[in-house]
């Protein structure tokens, strides 16, 4: 109902600052950015991570206007962490499934979703890994010549 789906939308945009931070800087002068990193929230909450992955794995199987909603809170959450400061080999994230799936996502037929995938794949590409990744989103989009693909893979 109407009810129970308002109420929810204004609990998550209650909690997800509370829980995140926020990721724009208060004013122009200060450079303290408020927010944490995917490795801090996924230490702080440990379970949150195999449930992010698994209802994006099934919205990604699904793709249909039902899972848009979840999958589009799991964006706007995604999105408002900070990438990495430090390069980590120890990391509880598993970085690189984050990166599969919200890629697959990324061909959404929502154009909404489409943004917000992409917008939360930054907190999971390290500065290091940033060329491989881009290298690797070209050849996805442009595999040969001759076929033909959809503007929701642009």
């Amino acid at each position: 109902s109407w009810s129970v789906r308002n109420s929810a939308t204004m609990t998550f945009s209650v909690l997800v600052p509370k829980c995140i931070g926020f990721k724009q800087k208060p004013d122009e002068t200060s450079t303290f950015i408020f927010g944490i990193t995917a490795g801090e929230c996924f230490n702080r909450y440990p379970k949150l991570q195999g449930v992010l992955l698994e209802r994006l794995k099934q919205a990604n199987e699904l793709n249909d206007s039902n899972s848009e909603a979840s999958i589009y809170a799991i964006f706007v959450m995604l999105s408002r962490l900070l990438p990495e400061r430090i390069e980590s080999s120890g990391d509880n994230v598993h970085s690189e499934e984050f990166i599969k799936i919200v890629s697959l996502c990324a061909s959404h037929r929502n154009m909404k979703v489409r943004i917000m995938a992409a917008r939360s794949l930054v907190p999971f590409v390290s500065s290091k890994k940033l060329s491989h990744e881009l290298n690797g989103i070209i050849d996805r989009i442009i595999p040969s010549e001759d076929i033909q693909i959809s503007h929701n893979h642009l």
